[in-house]
């Protein structure tokens, strides 16, 4: 699942992990945040769950949704990979 924050409200990955797990169990893998230099907050990340059946779940239908964690707003959507250029 691709998630973007707005400007200056980024969220801590523990906090992520923590929602979905207190939502919907141990139900997340991995949580990725962009990198970034200079002290710079990240704006998007993904989240890898263990199944497709929660990412059906939290979208609900849905293209794009928004959950609150805290005081911070998300925006979750289905990740599709750039395709890789093959090509030699």
């Amino acid at each position: 699942m691709f998630i973007t924050f707005s400007k200056g409200n980024a969220i801590h990955r523990e906090e992520i992990f923590e929602y979905f797990k207190q939502k919907w169990g141990d139900c997340v893998v991995r949580v990725l945040m962009e990198k970034t230099k200079g002290g710079h907050m990240p704006m998007y990340g993904r989240i890898i769950f263990k199944t497709e059946a929660i990412l059906k779940l939290v979208l609900n239908g849905e293209r794009l949704v928004k959950i609150s964690i805290g005081q911070h707003e998300i925006w979750l959507r289905k990740y599709v990979p750039k395709p890789t250029n093959t090509a030699a």
